[in-house]
Formats: C-alpha cells, structure tokens, sequence
C-alpha cells in the first residue's frame, strides 16, 4: 500500500484522522450482518428498527475500538521520537502512518506493545460492563452491544498478537530477535517469513470455507491473508533492497532537477513541456515568490483526462513539499529510502536551500536491479512496493 488517503475527520492529540471510503463499506457490511444475523436472533421479539439502532451503534463503536488500537500505537510511536502522519480507517481495519522506524528493538515493542494493551483493555472494559449488566438485571437489549464489543475486541487482540508480520505480534516477535541476533534486517527477514506463511494459511482457508461450504465469509478470510502477505513480503523485500544500495549516495540516483515550473500553470500546458521526459520524472513547482512548495510527476500530470488539463492547475494534483522527504546529494541513500516509507515515493534534494535534484522511487529500483539482483527474487503475487509502506 503506498499510503492509504482519504476524507480528514478531525485531529486527536494532533494526530490527523482520515477515512478511506471503503470504510463505508465495512460499516454497511457490519450494520447489516448485525442489524440481521446476530441481533434478531438474540434479541427474539424486539422491534426490527431496534436491532437495525442497535448494529449501527455496535459498528460505529467498534470502529472506535479500531481507532483506539491505532492511536496507542500512534502516541506511544511519537514519545519514541517517531513522526506520525497520521491514521486512516479503511476496509481491513486501521492504518498508523508512522514516518520512519524505531530506533531500537525496546522502543519497537513499546510502539507495539501499546496498540495490544488498548485492545486487551477495552475488552475487559466491555466484558465488565456486559456482566454488570446481567447482574443488575439489565433489558437484554442494554447487553447485547457490550457483550458483542468485547467479544470483537478479545478477537481483534488475539488476531494482532499472532507472531508473524505485519500483525502486532509479529513486529513483538521481530523486536525480540533484533534483540537476541543484532540485527534488525535478519529479524525483519525471520518475521516476515512467518508473515507470508500465515498469509498463505489465511488464504487457504478461505478459498476452502467459499468451496467447501459455501461461506461467504470466506472472500473476507482470503482477503485479509492476500494483504497481509504482501505486505510481509514487502518489508522483507524492503530489506533486501537496503543491502543492495549499501554504499550508494543520494547524488548516485538522483535526477538532476530542472529549474521549479510555476504552481499555477495548467496540467495541459506542463504535459506538453514535459512530453519526452521520463515518465517517472519528478518536476519541483513553485509559487509566486518562488518558494519550491511541492513536487509533481509527469505520470501523475499524464494521468489527469486530457479534456480537463485545461482546467485543472499543477498545484492542485502536486504533492505538498510538507509530505516530500528532503535529503542532501552527499547522504547515504538508505537513510533517506528509510524517509521515504509511508510517503508518495518521492524525494526533494537540496544543497542549501537550493533544490538540485529528485529522487524517486523508481529511481531506486533501478538503482538496486543493478545493484544487487538478489533483491528481485521470489516476488510475491499483488506485494505492494518496498517504499511506503504504512504500519499495519
């Protein structure tokens, strides 16, 4: 996943909140399988609008419980001195956008650590709260929301605490064997191994409960492990990339940078300028004063419909320099492909104050084919790319 986007609903903490719009779908998927598989049935003789009441507010809060997990890791993940840009609740659950790695493996098992405590916590709130309600006698109506949320909520904690990335437990067990082995790469190569493998399991099993008998819930099963194991994939590919560009400097990949284009011109008129250029090129823009205040590609420009090029300006399909990673030509270009996680793959190079040159992600791909090819073996069918890669 290069970075999940979607419509900010406020800020916690300072931390942007977003929802993708598949989001949408879940809490219909949700409402609906409550509001007429699991309420009805344990709610016998109540009026149909009440269970209908009853699952919206059951999804809405557990989707809280999602936002909840994210933000431990979130906050915990700032303490340790890591920028977040912020979370997104999406269709498999929630995503904490975290800028960079933990530092050491004690601060990796606090980031993660944290999330687990929120979830384990939350459900014992809702297992005390559903059997005070039973023992006070409580309309079964005023039970079945808690009683349900703590249920999801024990399961949402079991789930994230398997050992195998990028699950909570598997960034737990990588933590552990950076620890134990010294050193993060050959810790990352162990998790996601066991990553890919319970992605693998998960699809299985899918695909056999949709053939076997029929359950539709299957789709979702095959789904969940499709994702997790390109993402496990990904972080150990990630890895692999890392050591082939051992050595290099940013100056090494980058692209020399054309002087800044005007913010305000039109895609039309940027298209045209840039038509023999590479179409992984990134192009500097700038406003009046001519501050540069974003980057935009030309596969980005090339992908706006040609009869609205006219209409549409650079600034409003650039990404921002406040999302752009900068670096410096002389800096080891690890560091900055480290920079580049959870972004959109593309880097400003600066002398000074003066832009120089770009780096993107393609650039890097290139740069680790010839590199070192070890790095392009055993590709995983649907693995998003090794740079920007949120936390999961």
């Amino acid at each position: 996943m290069g970075g999940i986007h979607g419509l900010t609903l406020g800020h916690i903490a300072g931390i942007r909140i977003r929802a993708d719009w598949s989001l949408l779908l879940i809490l219909g998927l949700l409402t609906g399988g409550l509001g007429v598989g699991v309420f009805p049935g344990a709610l016998p003789g109540e009026a149909p609008w009440l269970d209908w009441l009853l699952a919206a507010l059951a999804a809405v809060l557990f989707l809280g419980s999602l936002l909840a997990h994210e933000l431990g890791h979130a906050l915990v993940a700032r303490r340790q001195g890591i920028a977040v840009d912020g979370i997104t609740l999406w269709l498999l659950g929630g995503v904490s956008e975290l800028r960079g790695n933990p530092g050491t493996p004690g601060a990796e098992a606090r980031t993660t650590g944290a999330g687990l405590g929120v979830s384990a916590g939350l459900a014992a709130v809702f297992w005390g709260l559903t059997g005070i309600l039973t023992m006070t006698a409580a309309p079964n109506a005023a039970v079945a929301v808690p009683a349900w949320l703590a249920l999801m909520n024990t399961l949402l904690f079991a789930f994230n605490a398997v050992p195998a990335l990028p699950l909570d437990g598997g960034r737990l067990l990588h933590a552990g064997l950076w620890r134990w082995r010294g050193s993060r790469d050959r810790a990352t190569l162990s998790a996601a191994r066991l990553g890919r493998a319970f992605g693998v399991i998960l699809i299985v099993a899918g695909v056999a409960g949709i053939v076997l008998v029929g359950a539709l819930g299957g789709i979702w099963l095959a789904l969940i492990g499709w994702f997790l194991m390109g993402v496990a994939t990904a972080e150990a590919r990630q890895v692999q990339i890392g050591s082939a560009l051992e050595g290099l400097h940013v100056r090494d990949v980058m692209a020399s940078s054309p002087a800044p284009v005007p913010a305000w011109i039109t895609v039309d008129l940027f298209v045209r300028s840039f038509s023999t250029a590479r179409i992984d090129t990134a192009v500097p823009i700038a406003d009046l004063g001519g501050r540069v205040v974003g980057l935009v590609s030309v596969r980005r420009a090339a992908a706006v419909p040609p009869w609205r090029r006219d209409a549409v300006r650079l600034q409003e399909i650039a990404v921002g320099v406040e999302s752009v990673p900068t670096a410096s030509p002389d800096e080891p270009l690890s560091d900055l492909v480290e920079r580049m996680r959870g972004t959109a793959g593309q880097a400003l190079v600066l002398d000074g104050d003066r832009p120089v040159g770009t780096v993107t992600l393609a650039d890097i791909l290139r740069a680790a084919r010839l590199m070192g090819p070890t790095a392009w073996r055993r590709p995983a069918p649907g693995a998003p790319g090794p740079v920007g890669q949120p936390r999961a």
